[in-house]
């Protein structure tokens, strides 16, 4: 199939905010989270035909570029990918689409030429991934990263930056764009995104679709009656489906129940560590857990009542000794927590002696200096 009459600038594409700010960054690699129908997707075709423009030409004044477009099975890049980018090309661009290659082709006013092949590459088979990894590519975007092994963004790097060849003309960029609606707590894509981000990853999340500042609301159909079309998404679905694909909150992790999983929201609850500053005239709390997984929380009662986590200490298979003199104690002696008065409060059920002596762990924490008092109660009230 191709476009018919095509005019490069009939298209005016205005980014919802977060979208924008993600085009705009330069990072290696850059991820996008959100609801359903945030506009996700459209920044990410815009972001490849941006760059398919920005290519530098080389001696024939033809701006090439090479692109890979990954989602999980070859169904769903035909049925998303494809016809949304069919949608947004016809108008702007000529291009063919031959054996799952997009052939984007089109004048620009000072006279060069972009010719941009965006390559349909599904992860059905073995195949398929061997075919996406001998690739020389310019970038890539991995729609829907949630369904794709975490470890296809370290195969895929070395691919990129390839095409067009620098004896040619170098690429002028190249990297990875991704977006998605939220993974699940207990999966691979939430540790890299909010434990252990690597330094040329650039995270952006989009607010949930009923939040005062839903994007791209304005291009979404409402019902005849006015319900809204995230109203009617949040009428009609179960609420775990509705977390995710409506408020765009990650999905609930199978390894356990969160106690405050409703009221937590990480927008309100979660700020930058560098913002949070130790107040030198209150004291610093650390609360204590035991068993073979000791883990604490290190905080204080700011000014207005609110309780403030600094720091936590988690550990497996270690008694409370050694998490105490390996964790703990290095902690406090920081230039962070050095001067300051801390107290602990524990697990009531810290009093219990052992099985193998007459040490408690509250006995422990005291023989170590620590000035402990046990919880009036696990109650949450």
């Amino acid at each position: 199939m191709s476009s018919g009459d095509a005019d490069p600038n009939a298209l005016k594409f205005v980014t919802p905010p977060t979208v924008g700010r993600f085009m705009l960054d330069n990072s290696f690699v850059r991820l996008i989270m959100g609801p359903v129908g945030s506009g996700k997707s459209a920044g990410c075709f815009m972001e490849l035909l941006r760059r398919a423009r920005l290519q530098e030409p080389n001696a024939r004044g033809i701006r090439q570029t090479r692109f890979a477009i990954v989602r999980n099975t070859l169904q769903q890049l035909r049925q998303t990918c494809l016809a949304d980018i069919i949608l947004w090309l016809a108008p702007i661009a000529h291009y063919r689409v031959t054996d799952a290659t997009i052939q984007v082709r089109f004048p620009l006013p000072d006279g060069t030429k972009v010719e941009s092949d965006w390559m349909l590459i599904p992860l059905d088979t073995k195949q398929d991934q061997q075919r996406l990894l001998s690739l020389n590519l310019t970038g890539a975007w991995i729609s829907e990263f949630r369904e794709i092994d975490i470890g296809l963004i370290d195969a895929i790097s070395g691919r990129l930056g390839r095409f067009p060849s620098k004896a040619i003309a170098k690429p002028t960029w190249h990297g990875i764009i991704a977006e998605s609606n939220p993974p699940d707590e207990d999966s691979a894509w939430y540790t890299k995104l909010e434990i252990e981000r690597p330094p040329a990853w650039a995270f952006f999340r989009q607010p949930g679709g009923l939040e005062p500042d839903a994007e791209n609301v304005e291009n979404l159909p409402d019902l005849p009656d006015g319900t809204s079309y995230y109203q009617n998404l949040a009428n009609n679905n179960n609420s775990d489906w509705v977390d995710i694909h409506v408020h765009a909150k990650y999905g609930k992790s199978l390894g356990g129940q969160a106690v405050f999983r409703a009221s937590f929201k990480p927008s309100f609850h979660i700020v930058k560590h560098d913002e949070l500053l130790i107040i030198d005239q209150m004291p610093v709390m650390i609360g204590q857990d035991f068993g073979r997984t000791p883990a604490c929380l290190l905080g204080q009662i700011d000014n207005r009542g609110r309780l403030v986590i600094h720091d936590e200490l988690t550990s497996e298979d270690m008694g409370i000794e050694q998490f105490a003199t390996s964790l703990l104690r290095p902690m406090l002696m920081s230039e962070k927590y050095m001067g300051k008065k801390i107290f602990m409060v524990a697990d009531p059920k810290g009093r219990d002696k052992g099985q193998t002596n007459e040490d408690s762990p509250f006995d422990v924490l005291k023989r170590l200096g620590f000035d402990v008092y046990a919880a009036p109660t696990n109650s949450i009230d």
